[in-house]
């Protein structure tokens, strides 16, 4: 298989990944508390790589979302508009996370999108070019996802290259 194959192969995975985790309920409350779960998932690919044991911190239960993402931010895992759109998301999911009833507006997801504003609106207007619905929580979805799975695999590369060898 060519290496070109393999990408194409890793990125459907991620994808798949991404509509099995997010796409299973149309509740928007559900969705934020999978795309945060998915997040963190990412965050400790990227730590898996930035770390010589990365297990000390994602196998402890006291290391929460919160310390993965500063520390992933403090070794260049993400950048700074990266971790400023997940800190946006965690206190988005920490909002539905403690109410009875949640409700996640619009203009809420358009507030918390704007660390990655450029990525939010290329995703909108991707959506408009191929005749899908203008759905502002589908575009942010969509723009924090392919943030942090290229940022993933990127970095996932760089280490096999390096060392031959999978994080």
């Amino acid at each position: 298989m060519t290496e070109s194959a393999e990408i194409s192969n890793e990125v459907a995975e991620e994808i798949l990944i991404l509509v099995n985790v997010i796409y299973q309920n149309n509740d928007r409350a559900a969705q934020l508390l999978r795309l945060h779960a998915l997040t963190e998932w990412y965050i400790e690919r990227i730590l898996q790589v930035l770390l010589k044991k990365p297990d000390i911190i994602i196998n402890d239960s006291r290391f929460t979302y919160s310390h993965k993402l500063k520390l992933a931010y403090s070794m260049n895992g993400i950048d700074e508009k990266e971790e400023n759109a997940l800190r946006r998301l965690s206190k988005l999911r920490n909002e539905c996370a403690h109410s009875m009833a949640p409700q996640i507006t619009d203009k809420q997801i358009i507030d918390a999108s704007q660390p990655i504003a450029e990525e939010f609106k290329l995703a909108m207007a991707d959506r408009k070019k191929d005749g899908i619905a203008q759905d502002v929580f589908q575009a942010y979805i969509w723009a924090i996802f392919s943030q942090l799975s290229q940022k993933a695999a990127l970095l996932e590369m760089i280490h096999e290259g390096i060392y031959g060898e999978s994080a």
